[in-house]
């Protein structure tokens, strides 16, 4: 059995009904006393008359009913009164207050809960471990950007797995890359190419500027430095190109490289008695020179610089930058003879990028944001009047 439970407003109105008729009420009751009274009751008074006792009751009946009536059409103006009244301030509470208090009231209440669950949620990660916080990212970005993200052949799973390596703090990567080259014409159907590389690995796990996990693993980190050139043809003018060629490559100022002192004629070929020399020779006609060396970071900025000149083919005309690795910040600079020019100029994120042209012949490439890995720039250059027909691809991995 249900029952429907009244607001206080509908008791007061329903009070005020009942006191309006309960005047009515008590005279219909008593009325019919007071005529039996009138008619069958009769005493002798003291002088001998003949009288009624219920006429006094009569008497103050009709004596207090204009008093009764005025108090019941009070009782019914006022009835009415909080009726309209009530119907009123219902109609104002929906209409001009509820909505804006509702709106208030959602607002204070997503600004208390949202510094809740931030306050919650930052303290519940200030407490755990980076392994199951790890576990759970991918749930995060799913809440955060749907349940696609969720998938295993979703974009947050291929994004996570190349890029999640570089993440942690004993991760180094390499900044503040600068890359000059300059390209001198010989006349004589060759080229000299003079490099300069310098950059600074950086590693987070070492810098004090930096706030720290408190569980991430103390190991010694390392970072594979990497160097790999392609460049003259093999029985055309490697004589020459063998005694133009020097690449020095220090680390923190010590010489790791020393192309001069590093490999030597063996057999017909080439050797090299440095062990991180991974390949040395010629492929195709090319000359390929391949290093790696792992290195051991001990400091949070690590310097490296790369020297290198070489003699190659004057169709040798293009420069590709690759990296295996994230690049925090760049410059590159490349400045071809006064009578060349530059033919195809291309980047991954043109928009990233602030270019120059002053003097036309030198190519001037900044950036200070991030560089993925891939296939970073890409140019191609030319006489003026003269068309290449060959290209080589030079990079540091």
């Amino acid at each position: 059995m249900s029952s429907v439970k009244k607001r206080p407003l509908e008791k007061i109105l329903g009070a005020g009904y009942m006191l309006m008729l309960l005047p009515a009420i008590c005279l219909l009751a008593l009325n019919p006393i007071y005529g039996f009274i009138e008619s069958y009751a009769s005493v002798i008074d003291s002088n001998g008359e003949i009288t009624k006792p219920g006429n006094w009751l009569v008497d103050i009946a009709f004596d207090y009913q204009e008093r009764l009536i005025t108090l019941l059409l009070f009782l019914f103006a006022l009835g009415l009164s909080f009726s309209y009244a009530e119907k009123y301030f219902k109609n104002l509470w929906k209409v001009a207050v509820e909505p804006k208090l509702a709106e208030k009231v959602s607002d204070v209440r997503d600004e208390i809960f949202g510094i809740v669950s931030t306050s919650t949620i930052k303290g519940i990660l200030s407490n755990l471990e980076s392994a199951p916080v790890k576990e759970s990212l991918r749930d995060v970005y799913g809440k955060i950007y749907g349940a696609h993200c969720l998938r295993d052949n979703g974009l947050f799973s291929h994004v996570s797995q190349e890029f999640n390596p570089f993440l942690p703090e004993g991760s180094p990567h390499r900044s503040g890359y600068d890359r000059n080259i300059t390209i001198i014409d010989n006349n004589d159907g060759t080229i000299t190419w003079h490099e300069v590389c310098r950059y600074r690995i950086h590693c987070i796990s070492f810098d004090s500027t930096f706030e720290h996990a408190g569980d991430v693993e103390a190991v010694a980190p390392t970072f594979p430095l990497k160097y790999f050139t392609r460049s003259f043809q093999e029985n055309t003018i490697s004589t020459d190109a063998m005694d133009a060629y020097d690449v020095k490559i220090s680390v923190s100022g010590n010489n790791v490289f020393d192309a001069k002192k590093d490999i030597y004629p063996q057999g017909g070929g080439l050797a090299s008695s440095n062990p991180d020399i991974k390949r040395i020779g010629f492929d195709n006609g090319k000359f390929e020179l391949q290093f790696e060396k792992e290195i051991e970071l001990t400091k949070d900025w690590t310097e490296v610089e790369i020297n290198e000149t070489s003699l190659m083919s004057k169709l040798d005309n293009s420069f590709i930058l690759r990296s295996k690795t994230p690049i925090c910040s760049s410059r590159i600079t490349i400045s071809l003879p006064v009578s060349w020019e530059f033919k195809e100029i291309s980047f991954a994120n043109k928009e990233r990028w602030a270019t120059t042209h002053n003097p036309p012949h030198v190519l001037t490439a900044k950036t200070d944001t991030w560089l993925l890995p891939g296939i970073i720039f890409i140019c191609t250059w030319k006489a003026k009047n003269e068309l290449s027909e060959a290209t080589a691809n030079l990079g540091v991995g």
